[in-house]
C-alpha cells in the first residue's frame, strides 16, 4: 500500500513575493484602465474632459464672462434676446451653462432660427448667434395677429414694414396650437407666390378652418371668392382653379365669381357670378 505525501506549503521568498505584489498591480491596474475606457467610450472624451474641468479646475482656469455679444439681429431684436440672459459679466459660465440658454432661446424666441450660444476661451466673450425669421405670411386669428415662420411656428407680430405686404391668412379654430404643419405651410408658400393663381392672379387673403380642415380664398380685390373644401389635394384644386377663371373670362362671365370645389372629388365645381 502506497501513501501520497502533501507537500508541505512553499513560502514565497521575497523576490516571489514581490513578483506575486506586481502582478496583482497590474491587474488592478488593467481593470481600472478597461473601467476609464468604458466612461469614456459613453460620455465621450470632450464632454468628460470638460466635467473634470469643471469639477476639479482650478479658480483661475474657470471661465467668466468678460462681455456677451449678440450677432445677427437688430438693435431691438438684441434686446429681446437680452431679456433672457440671466448672466452678467464677471460670471462663472458653464458649458451646460451655456447649452442651457440656447435651448431657452430656441423654445421661447421663434421669431429667430438658428440660434447658437458658445464660450470665447481666448475673448471672453458669452457669443449669442441669432438670424431672424423671413415671415412668409401674416397669421390673423380671432384674437391676435403673428407672423409665420418656414417652420410653421407662429411668433409676434412686431410691426415690421415688410410685414404688411405679406398674405393674410385667416385661422379659425386653431386651438392652444401656434404651429401648422408642413403641408399647410407649404400650401401658403404657394399662395403668396408672385405668380399666385391662374399665372398671375393675386391671392389678396386666404381663410384656414383648423376645425373643419377645409380653406378658402379670395382672389384679388374683386375678382372671386373660392370655397377650395378640404386641405387634401389643394395643389391640384388651386391649379384647377386657375382653369375654371380662365374659362369664365373665355365665355365673357361678369366678375366677380363664387367658385365651390365642396364637391371636387365627384369631378364637379360650381361658379356662379355673385351680382
Amino acid at each position: 500500500m502506497y501513501t501520497i505525501k502533501k507537500s508541505p506549503k512553499k513560502r514565497l521568498t521575497p523576490v516571489r513575493g514581490r513578483k506575486a505584489r506586481i502582478a496583482r498591480f497590474k491587474k488592478i491596474l488593467f481593470a481600472a484602465a478597461a473601467a476609464a475606457f468604458l466612461v469614456l467610450a459613453a460620455l465621450g472624451l470632450n464632454k468628460l474632459s470638460a466635467v473634470l474641468f469643471e469639477i476639479s479646475g482650478p479658480e483661475w482656469a474657470r471661465w467668466r464672462i468678460k462681455e456677451i455679444k449678440i450677432t445677427g439681429a437688430t438693435p431691438e431684436a438684441r434686446y429681446e434676446v437680452l431679456k433672457y440672459v440671466g448672466f452678467d459679466t464677471g460670471d462663472h459660465i458653464t458649458a451646460r451653462d451655456a447649452a442651457n440658454l440656447e435651448d431657452m432661446l430656441q423654445s421661447s424666441l421663434k421669431q429667430f432660427s438658428d440660434i447658437s450660444v458658445r464660450r470665447g476661451w481666448f475673448d471672453g466673450q458669452l457669443k449669442i448667434k441669432v438670424k431672424e425669421q423671413t415671415p412668409l405670411a401674416r397669421i390673423i386669428t380671432e384674437d391676435k395677429t403673428f407672423l409665420l415662420a418656414p417652420s410653421g411656428a407662429f411668433f409676434a407680430d412686431d410691426g415690421r414694414e415688410a410685414a404688411a405686404a405679406l398674405l393674410p391668412v385667416y385661422v379659425k379654430d386653431k386651438g392652444k396650437s401656434d404651429f401648422l404643419p408642413q403641408e399647410l405651410v407649404k400650401l401658403i408658400k404657394a399662395l403668396g407666390n408672385a405668380g399666385g393663381i391662374d399665372g398671375g392672379q393675386r391671392v389678396s387673403a386666404a381663410a384656414l378652418d383648423m376645425g373643419a380642415k377645409t380653406f378658402s380664398l379670395q382672389l384679388g380685390e374683386d375678382t372671386a371668392f373660392a370655397d377650395m373644401g378640404g386641405f387634401a389635394d389643394y395643389a391640384r384644386k388651386t391649379a384647377r382653379l386657375g382653369q375654371v377663371i380662365r374659362e369664365a373670362r373665355a365665355r365673357g362671365l361678369r366678375q366677380p365669381y363664387d367658385i365651390n370645389f365642396n364637391y371636387y372629388e365627384d369631378g364637379k365645381i360650381y361658379l356662379k357670378q355673385s351680382i
